[in-house]
């Protein structure tokens, strides 16, 4: 079956602070980084599941990269 051609065109892209959502999502894995260092690191080592922390560290490391990047990114944009 053909398709048939859109009739209205895309929406516009929302505006949105890039470095505020990256900063957000940081913090959201540092706070999950810490409650299982923190609560949970024996049930994590008892139940073979400390990887999980690796996953949440990585989340931080990303994310900070991501926070640069978006600063950086920002700067130049704006001259």
């Amino acid at each position: 079956m053909p398709r048939t051609p859109r009739t209205q065109p895309p929406p516009p892209p929302l505006e949105t602070d890039p470095v505020r959502v990256a900063v957000i999502g940081t913090a959201i894995w540092a706070v999950t980084a810490a409650a299982l260092t923190i609560w949970c690191r024996d049930w994590l080592t008892d139940h073979d599941r400390t990887w999980w922390l690796g996953v949440a560290y990585s989340g931080v490391a990303i994310g900070i990269v991501g926070i640069l990047f978006c600063r950086r990114r920002a700067k130049r944009t704006h001259r």
